[in-house]
């Protein structure tokens, strides 16, 4: 990585499902032209709070 351009990505997600779950989709907004990277994925979350 190039430590003059940040990495950067965006994401939107959808919390409180079953008040303890949260699931984000996530996209990268830079690095995107190395081999075998990943520019979108899914990320879930686990999380109780009161």
């Amino acid at each position: 990585m190039d430590k003059k351009v940040p990495y950067m990505e965006m994401g939107v997600g959808i919390e409180n499902i079953f008040k303890f779950i949260r699931v984000d989709y996530t996209w990268r907004l830079s690095y995107k032209n190395h081999p075998g990277i990943q520019d979108r994925g899914i990320r879930i979350q686990m999380k109780m709070t009161f």
